[in-house]
This record gives C-alpha cells, structure tokens and sequence, in this order.
C-alpha cells in the first residue's frame, strides 16, 4: 500500500521560495508560480507567475540594471483540463544606470 509521506501543503507559505511542484505542474521554463485563483466555480482559473530575481545587464550597454517594479501581462487564454484559464506574468521591469546610456528601462524577455 503507498503511504503519503508528503505534507499537508506542498507549497511554501513564505514570499521568498516558490512552489517545486506548483512549477512542475505549470511547466513553464524560467518562470515560477506566485499564486492561483478561480473566484466562482464557473469563473476562469487565473495562474500568476514570474521570473526569480536576478542581476540582469542592460542589453544596449551591459551596465548591471536595478528593478523598476513589475507589471501584469496576460499571457494566454487557454482551458486546463477543460476549465477556462489565464495566465499572468508579473514581468520584472529595469532601469539602466548608464547616464549615457539611451536605454531608460526595459522589460525582461523569455525565451520559452
């Protein structure tokens, strides 16, 4: 017989680690996800995810960049499982340090 030895909640219950199996189960490279939701029973299921904070260059000039924040982008509208579905990526946002530089700010890329 196959006993459970996982806990009650697999998901970390503090803002700094992500959710292993949240991420496997959303197999979506480079990205993790920060929550899910689905208000009404006949609502759609909305999945938030983002990226890890890392250091990132600018890509005009390579100067390390700091974090202007996020933003909410709606990535697809696509069932799971035959239940409506939106998926949110809370896309990291930089501003380059450069003076010089004519890139201001920029917006993360990924590749997947």
């Amino acid at each position: 017989m196959f006993e459970n030895t996982r806990p009650v909640s697999a998901c970390p219950t503090g803002k700094i680690s992500y959710c292993h199996d949240c991420d496997l189960f959303a197999d979506l490279e480079g990205l993790h996800v920060t929550a899910v939701d689905r208000p009404t029973k006949k609502a759609a299921l909305i999945v938030w995810v983002e990226s890890a904070k890392t250091l990132t260059g600018c890509p005009d000039c390579g100067v390390i960049a700091v974090s202007a924040g996020r933003r909410e982008v709606e990535l697809i509208d696509a069932p799971v499982y035959a239940t409506p579905a939106r998926l949110i990526w809370r896309k990291r946002r930089w501003r380059c340090q450069d003076v010089d530089c004519s890139r201001a700010v920029f917006t993360e890329q990924n590749p997947a």
